[in-house]
């Protein structure tokens, strides 16, 4: 169940790539305020680009490493925001985790991009 759309350099992956470097961006500040932060947001810009897109290459990896962002798109799409990591889906409670059953029925019936 690879997604196509990460594949390659599509529409979709060149606006996600944009969108990262936009808020990057629009973070300059915080370099001239705490240079420290500035490099963190950096590295978890980076860090979330290369996670997702992964994930949308490999999703056996993606049911293994980062099985909220496949519950994402195969459970409630209100929930499990977080890519990287979903310490703040449990902070905000967003976070719905999906059994293993629902998880292998979910991953035959359903495309998950």
């Amino acid at each position: 169940m690879k997604d196509p759309q990460y594949t390659s350099t599509s529409v979709v992956m060149l606006k996600e790539l944009l969108a990262v470097l936009i808020l990057i961006i629009i973070h300059t500040p915080t370099c001239y305020i705490h240079p420290a932060l500035y490099i963190l947001i950096l590295l978890y810009a980076v860090n979330y680009f290369r996670v997702h897109k992964k994930a949308h290459i490999f999703p056996e990896w993606a049911t293994l490493q980062c099985r909220w962002h496949i519950e994402h798109h195969l459970g409630n799409q209100d929930k499990n925001f977080n890519i990287v990591f979903p310490l703040f889906d449990y902070i905000f409670r967003t976070r719905e985790k999906m059994s293993d059953a629902q998880l292998k029925i979910a991953l035959r019936t359903r495309k998950w991009f």
